[in-house]
């Protein structure tokens, strides 16, 4: 992805670009839902893409492309310098700035990629075992997992590297009573596997949701109360 981003600033200085600079992006997300015991959505997908800048006679131009391959990185060099040529009458001046470089990694103790999309589904499933009480009518959980890898290239000696992971998880019960009829919703997010943890948070979940519909019924209107006036005796 360096490389490439490299080569797409060398392409708009080429093309005549006072400045020059490319992000490159790979970004994998995966997710998992379940609801009712049932699966209801699994996704693994993969984007990437590059974008650049450049300035050209004082003007911005910026094109992106949706593959990161040489000549997708060459053309959105290209097309940014020609969307700068069109825009003209610019005058903006760059203030020098000296190497950047730099490399961050998200510190992770567990990959979440590592854990298999079986394994997800086994743990939602396992959080909504969690959830299970005659009242609770909608159970729900799901796991989100995404790294981005990034790359920032750019002719002022600027060469920054970032890989960020991040995971999360969640469950919904929503408990219904029938005196007085109402229903509420208890959610919470999970910890990363191992299931049985996730079973222990459920049920906290869920004892939530059954606390907001256990409610007294209303206590039964009064019957309005009778008066009788007493005249007051005038004074002579």
């Amino acid at each position: 992805m360096r490389d490439l981003c490299r080569n797409a600033v060398d392409a708009a200085l080429g093309a005549g670009a006072s400045y020059a600079d490319a992000r490159g992006v790979f970004r994998r997300s995966q997710s998992v839902a379940t609801k009712n015991g049932n699966v209801e959505a699994v996704s693994d997908l993969e984007t990437e893409g590059i974008g650049v800048r450049v300035l050209v006679d004082g003007s911005w131009g910026f094109a992106g492309a949706g593959a990161l391959t040489d000549e997708s990185a060459r053309e959105a060099a290209l097309r940014a310098c020609a969307f700068a040529r069109a825009a003209g009458g610019g005058d903006r001046k760059l203030h020098p700035l000296g190497p950047q470089t730099g490399t961050f990694e998200t510190p992770v103790e567990i990959d979440p990629f590592s854990i298999s999309l079986d394994e997800k589904i086994d743990f939602c499933l396992e959080a909504e075992r969690g959830l299970a009480r005659p009242e609770v009518k909608v159970a729900e959980a799901f796991v989100h997992a995404q790294r981005e890898h990034k790359v920032l290239v750019s002719s002022d000696s600027v060469d920054v590297e970032q890989e960020h992971v991040e995971c999360g998880a969640g469950i919904d019960a929503t408990a219904v009573s029938k005196l007085p009829v109402c229903g509420a919703s208890g959610a919470c997010l999970l910890s990363p596997p191992p299931a049985a943890r996730a079973n222990t948070q459920a049920r906290s979940a869920a004892s939530r949701a059954l606390s907001s519909v256990s409610v007294p019924a209303p206590a039964k209107p009064q019957e309005p109360s009778t008066r009788t006036r007493t005249p007051i005796p005038s004074v002579s």
